[in-house]
């Protein structure tokens, strides 16, 4: 091998290896949540949140969101979404995005005639 291609050989490995490193974005951010439906529509929900650095909840579409920090559990939000068309949404807005999506689990929920629907059927999904 010549030194010319050696010294090619090299400068693309070294730029594959930075190339590979980058682990993407880190710090402050958000993430964008739905509430994915099976069954009934839901017009409101309740929702633990558990994560590391969780530091506000937005309402996206229609969706208001309330949270409060359980006392009881540290690092849990409980968040109640309420959206009149059933279409709810949210971002969760975080300390350290590189740490992944928080968990979050329905606990209970209403459906748009604002009679108790429970949570069966209700996840929520996480997106960038």
């Amino acid at each position: 091998m010549t030194r010319f291609a050696w010294l090619v050989t090299m400068a693309l490995l070294a730029s594959g290896t930075v190339a590979c490193g980058d682990s993407g974005p880190e710090g402050p951010g958000s993430f964008a949540a739905t509430v994915a439906v099976v069954g009934q529509p839901a017009g409101a929900v309740v929702i633990h949140v558990t994560g590391e650095g969780l530091r506000s909840f937005e309402g996206t579409g229609d969706t208001h969101v309330f949270a409060t920090e359980l006392a009881s559990a540290e690092g849990v939000r409980r968040l109640v979404a309420v959206s009149e068309s059933g279409s709810i949404g949210f971002r969760v807005h975080v300390d350290k995005v590189e740490l992944g999506f928080p968990v979050a689990v329905v606990t209970d929920a209403a459906g748009t005639d604002n009679l108790p629907r429970g949570p069966a059927g209700l996840t929520v999904e996480f997106s960038n």
